[in-house]
């Protein structure tokens, strides 16, 4: 058997789904796509993965962040950081979903605010696929011996 139809073999064989999950089941990979989600999403711009506002806080509540030493410019949805640390990434074959425990005292946060408030926005995306093609790439080309 030639090379090439030993490489053909591989080609085959290869589990693009099995790769993503390896992916997406990575640390690295997960703490991206949190960060992405919390910091630069909600906390910094203040927008769900749709890009819609989440709005501002009333002047009572700038007050008190104020004095807290918070962030007060547009909602964040951190006050106590429990939302936050909360985030998990489950990782399929196919897809990958990002999980929060959205209730907050008497609040769901998922309520008021709306399910969009977890994933990423289009332009988060792209950013995260540049991360992921060359580990992709790499993975691949490894489980076919052309590392």
């Amino acid at each position: 058997m030639t090379s090439l139809e030993e490489l053909a073999k591989k080609v085959i064989k290869l589990d693009e789904g099995d790769i993503f999950k390896t992916i997406f089941s990575s640390a690295k990979v997960q703490q991206k796509i949190i960060q992405l989600n919390t910091e630069d999403q909600l906390f910094f711009k203040g927008i769900d993965s749709k890009g819609a506002s989440l709005g501002e806080y009333t002047p009572f509540t700038v007050e008190i962040k104020q004095d807290k030493g918070q962030r007060f410019e547009n909602v964040t949805l951190r006050d106590t950081g429990d939302f936050y640390a909360s985030f998990r990434i489950r990782a399929t074959k196919k897809y990958y979903e990002i999980n929060a425990n959205a209730q907050k005292e008497d609040t769901n946060l998922f309520e008021q605010y709306g399910i969009d408030i977890l994933g990423l926005t289009d332009e988060n995306a792209a950013k995260l696929k540049e991360i992921i093609l060359p580990e992709f790439n790499r993975i691949a080309r490894g489980r076919l011996g052309l590392l």
